[in-house]
């Protein structure tokens, strides 16, 4: 975020559905001068993910707790369902741009996104 503003916006509250995914966005530019520093992050994010996969119930409860408004219960199962596209040679980093056009047009439905855009052009699974 440094120099530069950072917008989040609450997509839940107009009928877009919670997701378990990220999206990181950088400047071409950017990312080509960062190369190392992106690499050492997803890195970072493998080793975090492998962490979480070795919870058990003691762990879950603990980090569950810390999450206002949402149940503990829901958020392992979640985590169950989405486990097999982005574990061991799954999903991870890759995008789905079948699911993101999907996403997008409820963005556009929903008035969040005034103009669709070409996903292919923007969502690339490089540089990681």
């Amino acid at each position: 975020r440094k120099g530069y503003e950072t917008v989040f916006f609450p997509y839940i509250n107009s009928g877009v559905p919670d997701s378990a995914f990220l999206v990181f966005t950088g400047q071409e530019a950017w990312v080509a001068s960062h190369t190392e520093a992106l690499k050492r992050f997803f890195a970072c994010l493998r080793e975090g993910l492998k962490l979480v996969k070795s919870w058990q119930d003691e762990q879950w409860r603990s980090y569950t707790a810390t999450l206002e408004g949402r149940n503990g219960d829901e958020e392992r199962a979640v985590w169950k369902t989405i486990l097999p596209m982005i574990d061991d040679g799954g999903g991870l980093f890759q995008h789905n741009l079948e699911e993101i056009r999907k996403l997008q047009d409820i963005l556009c439905a929903n008035g969040l996104l005034d103009t669709p855009y070409p996903v292919e052009e923007i969502f690339v699974n490089t540089h990681v």
